[in-house]
């Protein structure tokens, strides 16, 4: 089949259209007046398309360190490092993992596979995906929603993506459409949810390829809040916004890549007050995932160190590491984790940023905790605890 003839969009244009198929009926929101130019950042640190699609082992080879002691919740089990414990299922390849409370735990694999904690056992279930599961979040065993997305292709161009809800009885689709990729979700309460992604359509013309961001709202019904396109150089399909954050309604970031004509991974992250969007760029920092714990408290990860938002600037900051980071989570300001390639886990105090033993060789994807004493992540696709 040959490919579709499609003609370079007018990159100035703005679409104000109501969706219904199409990436130009997207509408979005007005963009807030322009600032002062921010300036250039530094080339991204390497490897940064997401990869959460993808794990590297069914199991994580744990190797405990040195002279530990075994504390009495290690015990039966096994674990690594800094007493990082196998959890839950082993071989299911784990996409994220997310919880309201130390005894309400959700993850779930790529096929729709979810895993449940109660506090005392773990329970297998299954959320009827159409396409590949990317991300969890919950704010109770009645309010669960997971996303899941379908990449389109040269001949096959329409991405497809679609956001489910688990009420504690049943599953309901609340959004299914193409022309859109929806990668994580993030939510504020019950039926407060935030969703963002990307795509970039492979070899749309010779030298360059045409690229998609969205930011989606689900309070009850779907609301875009940011759609835009542009063109980049180079081949290949890369993520346009890989994560999102919101404290509410009026403090909403997604971080991710600008895609503009001869700009190549240039990181950036957009945040919304309530009307507009307003675009950030703060200096020598990969922007690929982000948490905070207020609209004053944000933190950026990507490459292998980070910046903070006060609620007027960014300052960057180093995390200790040398691998990539992928994901990052607090309990609070003063209690910060940072997980990413080669088993990498970091902490903040709140003051400066150590690295932990995690145990494990294995990509860690994704981390999530209820307090202090209790934090999970995703390392290699399966489960580890920090047993304190």
């Amino acid at each position: 089949m040959a490919a579709p003839d499609m003609a370079a969009p007018d990159l100035a244009a703005v679409d104000k259209a109501v969706p219904d198929v199409g990436p130009p009926d997207l509408p979005s929101v007005d963009q807030a007046p322009d600032s002062a130019p921010a300036p250039d950042l530094p080339p991204p640190a390497p490897d940064l398309s997401p990869d959460l699609l993808v794990v590297d082992a069914a199991t994580p080879d744990l190797v405990p360190a040195p002279d530990k002691g075994v504390p009495a919740c290690a015990k039966g089990k096994v674990c690594g490092g800094d007493n990082w414990c196998e959890v839950g299922p082993k071989g299911s390849y784990l996409q994220e993992v997310h919880g309201s409370s130390s005894k309400h735990v959700v993850a779930v694999t790529g096929t729709g596979t979810i895993w449940s904690f109660d506090g005392k056992t773990w329970s297998k279930s299954k959320a009827p995906v159409s396409h590949f599961a990317t991300s969890i979040w919950t704010s109770g065993p009645k309010d669960t929603y997971v996303v899941s997305s379908k990449v389109g292709g040269m001949y096959s161009p329409e991405p497809m993506t679609e956001l489910l809800r688990f009420d504690g009885a049943s599953w309901k689709t609340v959004l299914s459409t193409k022309w859109t990729y929806l990668l994580r979700i993030h939510g504020t309460g019950p039926g407060k949810i935030h969703a963002a992604g990307g795509w970039c359509l492979s070899n749309t013309y010779p030298t360059y390829n045409l690229c998609w961001a969205h930011v989606a709202s689900y309070d009850g019904k779907v609301k875009y809040l940011y759609s835009g396109y542009g063109m980049r150089s180079g081949g290949g399909d890369h993520f346009v916004l890989s994560d999102v954050w919101s404290a509410g309604p009026k403090a909403v970031f997604a971080v991710g890549e600008e895609q503009k004509m001869g700009s190549y991974g240039t990181s950036i992250i957009q945040r919304y007050d309530g009307t507009y969007w307003s675009t950030h760029k703060p200096t020598g920092v990969v922007t690929r995932a982000v948490w905070g714990s207020g609209p004053a408290d944000v933190h950026v990860v990507g490459g292998t160190n980070g910046a903070r938002y006060n609620g007027k600037t960014w300052k960057t900051f180093s995390t200790a590491s040398s691998a990539v980071l992928l994901d990052i989570w607090g309990s609070g300001p003063s209690d910060i984790y940072a997980v990413g390639d080669k088993g990498t886990i970091v902490h903040s105090d709140g003051t400066s940023w150590k690295k932990m033993a995690s145990g494990t060789p294995k990509k860690i994807t994704s981390v999530w905790g209820s307090s202090k004493t209790d934090v999970y992540v995703v390392a290699g696709g399966n489960l580890l605890h920090k047993c304190q």
